[in-house]
């Protein structure tokens, strides 16, 4: 499986050093979690996420998502913003 889709900012998990959200496959109906690596970010992030849609001009994040089903599992996620 390999697209590009668009995240609500507001579906982001600020951690530390990344961001993560759900996408679920409708091929399968399987929730994949996929972690957006950036070593600045925080959970104190959480808060701020009007913030980055009042600045970005945008409530959404463009990301392409790759991954790999064998077997009846996903055994190789990546995505790019």
């Amino acid at each position: 499986m390999e697209k590009q889709i668009k995240i609500l900012i507001e579906h982001l998990e600020f951690r530390y050093g990344n961001a993560a959200f759900n996408y679920t496959d409708s091929k399968t109906s399987t929730t994949l979690e996929f972690e957006i690596e950036n070593i600045e970010l925080r959970p104190e992030f959480e808060v701020l996420k009007p913030y980055f849609v009042k600045v970005s001009k945008s409530k959404n994040i463009s990301v392409e998502i790759f991954a790999e089903f064998e077997n009846g599992a996903f055994y190789l996620m990546r995505q790019n913003m």
